[in-house]
């Protein structure tokens, strides 16, 4: 079995080749014709025949080359509408896909391509193939995607930012690790005692609302300062 190489250079060979002489086509008249009407009569319908031919040989020549030319512009045509066909295929699937481009030249991707499909016994490469044949933007977008998405890496786990509920009830409620409930030693018997009640009334929303911003910051530090020194008792 020859090469491909071989077969394109016998090819070659082939048409540098001269082509092979012309087989004159038979006389369509016979030796009987001419006979029976004679020499002069047939020589007289060849020269009526041949001058007929030479009067419209011209217009004949003409159809011929607008028919080559139009040959040529449909040929170029059909190259140049089939590229078009091709760059609005690509345009389209950029939009689907903006990173196919550089997926195509993953060495991931190449290999995921080869697996054959448990349940068609087909290669995806087949199916690829096949939708770039048909021109099927959906579906050539559609293997990119569920390679990407395989390929993809998890998501990072995001934690929950705390209500404000959650955040109003840790700084009112004391920690397990807090001061016991009886009043610390350290603590300045001149200053206040606060109750769990009283730094839930102090801390109320509706109540904060109609404080200024430096008389809500004074409410905060003041209670801050109370659990610090141990004066918040339950």
């Amino acid at each position: 079995m020859q090469g491909l190489s071989d077969q394109v250079e016998n090819l070659a060979e082939q048409l540098k080749a001269p082509p092979p002489p012309a087989t004159p086509e038979p006389s369509s008249i016979t030796e009987k014709d001419e006979e029976a009407f004679g020499s002069d009569l047939i020589d007289l319908n060849r020269r009526v025949a041949a001058e007929a031919l030479a009067k419209v040989q011209p217009e004949l020549d003409r159809l011929a080359t607008e028919n080559t030319n139009l040959k040529t512009q449909l040929e170029t045509l059909g190259s140049r509408t089939e590229k078009t066909s091709a760059e609005l295929f690509n345009d389209r699937l950029t939009e689907a896909v903006p990173t196919w481009r550089a997926v195509d030249t993953q060495q991931g991707w190449l290999d995921w391509l080869t697996e054959t499909d448990p349940m068609s016994g087909l290669t995806r490469q087949t199916y690829l193939r096949n939708a770039i044949t048909q021109m099927d933007v959906q579906r050539t977008a559609s293997i990119f995607k569920a390679y990407m998405a395989l390929s993809a890496p998890p998501p990072p786990e995001v934690t929950p930012a705390p209500s404000p509920a959650d955040e109003l009830s840790s700084q009112v409620t004391p920690s397990r690790s807090a001061a016991p409930a009886s009043v610390s030693p350290v603590a300045d018997p001149a200053k206040r005692i606060w109750t769990g009640r009283d730094v839930e009334v102090a801390l109320d929303p509706r109540r904060l609302r109609k404080m200024s911003d430096a008389e809500q910051a004074a409410v905060f530090s003041e209670i801050d300062a109370a659990q610090a020194e141990g004066r918040v008792v339950p």
